[in-house]
């Protein structure tokens, strides 16, 4: 064993290798590097040459061959780190300059190959699954790559046959990896709330929406009743939806529609002088409604308010309406027209939305397989990783965050929590079909134990065969 550690120290690196990025001179960190098959073919090639350097400068036939069945396992290991599936290329070819100092670890230390607590393999463990998760190859400088290759040098640097060092190292790493995990977490959870709250809003806006629309029906004001009712008093109505799931059941409510139909009255009313004198007694109990209304609102709602006032007192004394400035009006504001005749009135439909019918959309058809899977997906855990691909099919790892049971759409949000992408059901489970898209499994077990299970199947095919001929 002396020996063999002091012939592995010769052959260890001091620091990883320079076509890996590094902090420069003034510490800025690299954004990115193209680490291809070639290159991973090439680091391949330098463990081999690694064993073969070690054995040049000891005699083989004095090492005891428990040690070279150790050294050809330890390689074997790392041919795994290699061909690790979800593993970056660069994740792979950083940490496969951990191979001397763990040929080093595993001579001085036997327990490293069979027990699966030893601090050695569980920071190998660590760095693989940290590196399959948190080193995002288009920008290095997010995640766990630099702190990670910190970690590599200090080994390289430092350890010659203290295996004290790499639960000092353990640590270091797992430090980085909980802080990085606490801050997605957290920016997850807001990207999570601003979702919901966005579908609350969208949900209490077109349920305002219809309910205005339906005491509407096909009429047509004049422009500033139309912005009052459809955005002042809407908004309203919205904000009271907001605060309270309930309010519809309310007195506030009933006060809040009121007010909606005292508007459509004056504005749909005819033109006998009665019926104006009547509303004339109305309007003002209606316009002190409508500004302890708004006045929770503060003034933005002012121009509007002051065009609706003017517009009622204009109606109820039976004057024309002046005549709103073109550049002041909403572009989507359908102007106002004559009064309907009585017998045009009984012809009218009512309770029928001012907008023109929506034609029905075509249902897109889904086969057998889409549907399977869309009932698949439903029972679709949280915190469940895909790999989905955009629509230049470059890949993206992005975790399901949420499902809105409204709208049927996902949100998954990228490895910092951010929100990456908002999608329909049944869009995914096409993506899926298609192999656009993909559920990530997660090794159940850690690295080292899936590697050695492994490379004793691999060791087990002589003897088996063996046995079958004898």
């Amino acid at each position: 064993a002396p020996a063999l550690v002091s012939a592995i120290d010769t052959i260890q690196p001091s620091r990883s290798a320079a076509f890996l990025p590094s902090p420069n001179i003034d510490g800025e960190l690299p954004a990115s590097i193209d680490v291809d098959m070639e290159v991973l073919e090439q680091v391949r090639e330098r463990l081999i040459e690694e064993r073969e350097n070690l054995f040049r400068g000891v005699d083989r036939n004095e090492i005891p061959s428990a040690d070279l069945d150790t050294i050809e396992l330890v390689g074997m290991l790392f041919e795994h780190v290699l061909n690790e599936e979800d593993l970056p290329n660069i994740a792979k070819a950083l940490i496969s300059h951990l191979h001397t100092p763990y040929l080093k670890v595993a001579i001085l230390d036997h327990r490293f190959l069979i027990d699966s607590r030893h601090i050695a393999r569980k920071l190998l463990n660590m760095m693989v699954d940290a590196g399959r998760v948190w080193i995002e190859e288009d920008d290095l400088r997010r995640g766990i790559y630099y702190p990670m290759q910190e970690c590599v040098n200090l080994i390289l640097a430092e350890f010659e046959d203290d295996v004290g060092l790499f639960k000092v190292v353990y640590e270091k790493l797992n430090n980085h990896l909980e802080e990085l995990e606490q801050k997605a977490k957290v920016v997850e959870a807001r990207a999570r709330e601003a979702a919901k709250g966005r579908e609350r809003l969208e949900n209490a806006r077109a349920r305002a929406q219809r309910i205005v629309q339906d005491r509407v029906g096909e009429r047509r004001f004049a422009p500033a009743a139309e912005r009052f009712l459809n955005h002042a008093w809407l908004d309203k109505m919205i904000l009271m939806l907001l605060r309270n799931p309930d309010a519809e059941n309310s007195r506030e409510w009933q006060e809040v529609l009121k007010v909606v139909d005292d508007v459509i009255e004056i504005c749909d009313s005819p033109g006998d002088a009665r019926t104006r004198a009547t509303l004339k007694q109305k309007l003002p109990d209606l316009k002190q409604r409508i500004e302890n209304g708004l006045a929770s609102m503060g003034d933005f709602h002012q121009p509007d308010l002051l065009a609706l006032f003017g517009l009622l007192s204009s109606t109820v004394s039976g004057e024309q309406p002046a005549a709103e400035p073109a550049e002041d009006r909403p572009a989507t504001v359908t102007p106002a027209r004559p009064a309907a005749t009585p017998a045009e009135t009984k012809k009218r439909p009512a309770q029928r939305s001012a907008k023109p019918a929506a034609k029905p959309r075509k249902k897109a058809h889904f086969t057998e397989e889409e549907q399977a899977m869309v009932k698949k997906l439903k029972k679709m855990r949280f915190g469940t990783w895909f790999e989905v691909q955009d629509d230049k099919g470059q890949s993206h790892r992005l975790k399901l965050s949420w499902f809105s049971p409204v709208t049927q759409k996902y949100m998954f949000v990228d490895k910092s929590g951010v929100q990456a992408l908002v999608t329909p059901i049944e869009v995914l489970a096409r993506q899926i079909c298609k192999g656009r898209a993909k559920v990530m499994k997660h090794p159940t077990l850690p690295f080292v134990d899936r590697a050695l299970d492994a490379v004793f199947g691999v060791l087990q095919k002589p003897f088996k065969g063996s046995e079958a001929n004898g």
